[in-house]
């Protein structure tokens, strides 16, 4: 009868920490759509490519890029 106890304690003690940590994760996603952080997602999904891109790449200009030749890579196509 014990251990039937103490099962029920600790399961008890599971379910209120993941009500917690559901409250919490709830809270803080309400707070960041109330704030506007899930606003401009045209924006957002370029910034992990924007990031590692120089700027004159982004806008066009592969002056700074390595021009190479099919024949001197070993390429026969």
């Amino acid at each position: 009868m014990r251990a039937f106890v103490m099962h029920h304690q600790i399961l008890a003690l599971w379910l209120g920490v993941l009500l917690i940590n559901v409250s919490v994760i709830g809270a803080v996603v309400w707070w960041a759509v109330r704030k506007g952080q899930f606003s401009d997602q045209d924006h957002a999904r370029y910034l992990a490519l924007e990031a590692s891109i120089p700027k004159d790449q982004r806008e066009g200009k592969h002056a700074s890029a390595p021009k190479t030749d099919k024949k001197e890579d070993g390429c026969s196509s």
